[in-house]
């Protein structure tokens, strides 16, 4: 089941830049090979982070 954002972003009153991954919209995204629901394991492997907009790749 995806997990939606755009419900808390509205609440904060920051509906109209975030809450959504879309073209106009800042964008926060972790990454990672797996699922994390189903194996927290998947988080200890960022293979990219997305801050802000600019994109983070690790080196390992």
């Amino acid at each position: 089941m995806p997990r939606r954002t755009s419900g808390a972003a509205e609440a904060l009153g920051l509906g109209s830049v975030t809450g959504r991954v879309a073209p106009g919209y800042r964008a926060d995204l972790l990454v990672v090979d797996g699922d994390p629901l189903a194996d927290l394991r998947a988080l200890g492997g960022a293979r990219a982070v997305v801050a802000a907009d600019r994109m983070h790749v690790s080196s390992n």
